[in-house]
């Protein structure tokens, strides 16, 4: 995933989104690796295998309940909301 990200990453930061970034560092780092009951991190790929997207669900740090999630974040590459 670390290549194919690049370019989200690149887009993401030049529309002043920092989050893509804070995925990158903490998934690296092991502070949030998605490996909770119920949590899920999504790569979306386009035509020829190229990374358009990705999105991931964590459980909700202010609930009491392990069953409750939010989504953490989704970014796509700005081509495919023209599509």
């Amino acid at each position: 995933m670390e290549h194919d990200i690049k370019e989200l990453l690149i887009e993401s930061q030049e529309e002043g989104f920092c989050f893509l970034t804070k995925l990158i560092v903490e998934y690296k780092n092991g502070q949030n690796v998605f490996n909770k009951i119920g949590e899920r991190l999504w790569e979306v790929y386009g035509e020829k295998n190229k990374l358009i997207g990705v999105a991931g669900l964590n459980q909700n740090p202010n609930s009491q309940y392990a069953n409750v999630r939010r989504e953490g974040f989704m970014f796509q590459l700005s081509f495919v909301e023209r599509v």
